[in-house]
């Protein structure tokens, strides 16, 4: 039998990369798991008092993403859970978030309809887009950086 990840907020972002997970809640909390232990590891603490609901690791593994409900994005190191970059930019909350496998810029999908790149090296969006429908739910990004897949609900 496997261990048991434990949370106590409702869980609407998680990731995992080189057996360890992260998990972001409505509580606000953000925690990095063992994967083989199941035990926490760390619980960042230098983060927004909003809920995390986007995450994605970069591509080396030693930084983490954060979208939040509130709309800013956070890079992290996972190591020592220091803060590295807030992004801003938005006014309505990050639905996903994902790391281009170069691991310096991101995209990110939002309830304001946009779909943003964003450079992580200074911390700016560099070309926002307006999507054609609603809030842009999903994003993704090929390996190979020639297709992104964005999500949005049509009705």
């Amino acid at each position: 039998m496997g261990n048991k990840l434990t949370n106590t907020g409702a869980l609407p972002s998680a990731c995992c990369a080189r057996r360890r997970a992260l998990s972001g809640s409505l509580d606000g909390r953000v925690v990095l798991w063992d994967l083989d232990s199941g035990k926490s590891i760390r619980v960042f603490e230098d983060h927004l008092e909003d809920d995390a609901t986007a995450l994605a690791i970069t591509p080396d593994g030693r930084h983490v993403l954060s979208g939040h409900r509130g709309g800013a994005l956070r890079l992290w190191n996972l190591e020592t859970g220091q803060t590295i970059l807030s992004l801003d930019g938005r006014s309505d909350s990050v639905l996903s978030v994902a790391i281009l496998p170069g691991g310096r810029r991101a995209l990110s999908a939002s309830s304001d309809h946009t779909l943003r790149l964003w450079k992580l090296d200074i911390g700016k969006p560099i070309r926002p887009r307006k999507a054609d429908t609603k809030e842009v739910n999903a994003v993704a990004v090929s390996k190979n950086h020639q297709n992104t897949l964005d999500i949005s609900d049509a009705d």
